[in-house]
């Protein structure tokens, strides 16, 4: 509008320049008149000719300008809208490998298990197995589904369900996969303790107890949790699972308990592999626990097994510690990483935390992944290793005993 409005006011001096030079032709005007003003009217006239060309030119160039700004807003979101459909296109396809690999994984024959498999190397338990009693004693074991949900009380069936596999010794696992976008494959497994009810109603995933129940060895729990892994690992992966390996969750009571961690500890300086194939995952108040849990901590580092720690709210600038006391792994909610909750108002942002893990030399995985575009999110903060129900939640890996007698009974 007002490069419209000085055009205008220039178009009117030069108009006005042209009657002065008209008027200065008639032969009443004086000699002076007659000389002077027509030559400023003329110059007027050209300064305002010359200003009016210079902004039309102005206006060309901007309007210009603006398609091309326009042009390169289209271009931007066309890319975007291909690059948003490139990326939910492989994600279904990583969804629907993840699928049959995990298929392949928990639908094993038991013909196909080496004789023998099933059994763990075993770990001394700190209570004898006359405490089967008082595991049956439990009135209210708070359960833990997953990393993020608690739940507060589960029924009868499933606490029997419990008690009774921790003292007969036949806990089973279910493994949900920790996936790589960029690989399109499982590189881990989150491990959960699967546990079906006796009145043959619906079957729950355990990753870890939320709390201390009274009359349940939650030490022996995590122990059982541990031998359960390694079978399992063994049985159906071998040696594969090195590069995958399986993430058991513990807390302060296995990390408190000396009998409990030092059994652990052995185990992996008999068995080096196990090192490699084992990953264990511990909130992260547990870096600055003291006495007896740091001690069990640092044992089972310097015995060579990694740590995931879950639930970071500590600065970006501490990673380097704690990867010096053998952290790995960061677990956060693909919810917190996305900054849509924070637990402080000051709190990094998602893409800090992710640099920072970076130059610690310490892989970020997102839990909670629901949704599609929770993943394209996580990928452009250059996350690569996620888990959630978008990809696949816990499936059960029934052991060869649990398969015969799943035959018998038919």
């Amino acid at each position: 509008m007002l490069r419209k409005g000085a055009f205008s006011l220039l178009v009117l001096l030069a108009l006005v320049g042209v009657l002065e030079v008209s008027s200065a032709q008639s032969p009443d005007t004086p000699v002076v008149h007659s000389t002077i003003l027509p030559m400023l009217a003329l110059v007027l006239a050209a300064v305002a000719v010359a200003a009016a060309l210079f902004a039309v030119h102005s206006a060309r160039k901007a309007q210009a300008d603006f398609q091309r700004f326009s042009r390169s807003i289209e271009m931007a979101l066309r890319d975007l809208t291909l690059r948003s459909d490139r990326e939910a296109a492989s994600l279904g396809e990583l969804n629907r490998r993840i699928g049959e690999e995990i298929r392949a994984l928990t639908e094993l024959a038991a013909s196909d298990a080496p004789a023998g498999s099933d059994e763990a190397p075993s770990l001394p338990r700190e209570r004898e197995r006359e405490e089967a009693p008082a595991y049956r004693a439990n009135a209210a074991a708070p359960l833990e589904r997953t990393g993020d949900v608690d739940i507060p009380s589960a029924p009868e069936a499933i606490r029997a369900a419990l008690v009774d596999a921790l003292a007969q010794g036949t806990l089973e696992v279910s493994l949900q996969p920790i996936i790589s976008v960029a690989q399109s494959a499982a590189t881990g497994f989150e491990v959960h303790a699967h546990v079906e009810p006796t009145d043959s109603g619906r079957g729950l995933d355990i990753r870890r107890l939320a709390q201390p129940v009274t009359g349940l060895d939650q030490a022996g729990f995590e122990a059982a949790m541990v031998r359960a892994a390694v079978a399992a690992g063994r049985r159906q992966l071998g040696t594969a699972t090195e590069r995958m390996p399986f993430h058991v969750a513990i807390s302060e009571a296995l990390l408190g308990s000396s009998a409990e961690t030092k059994a652990v500890a052995e185990l992996g300086r008999i068995h080096r592999a196990l090192t490699s194939s084992l990953v264990f995952s511990i909130p992260a108040a547990l870096l600055s626990a003291r006495g007896e849990a740091r001690e069990g901590l640092d044992l089972l580092t310097a015995t060579g097994f990694r740590l995931a720690v879950e639930g970071w709210e500590a600065e970006p600038s501490d990673l380097p510690q704690a990867k010096a006391r053998g952290v790995h792994f960061l677990k956060l909610p693909a919810n917190r990483l996305l900054d849509r909750e924070r637990m402080r108002r000051k709190a990094p942002t998602g893409f800090e935390l992710s640099e920072a893990a970076a130059a610690a030399g310490i892989a970020i995985i997102a839990t909670g992944v629901a949704r599609d575009d929770d993943a394209v999110g996580l990928i452009d903060l250059g996350i690569d290793l996620m888990e959630g129900e978008r990809f696949s939640g816990p499936r059960r890996v029934r052991s060869s005993a649990a398969r015969q007698a799943a035959l018998v009974n038919m």
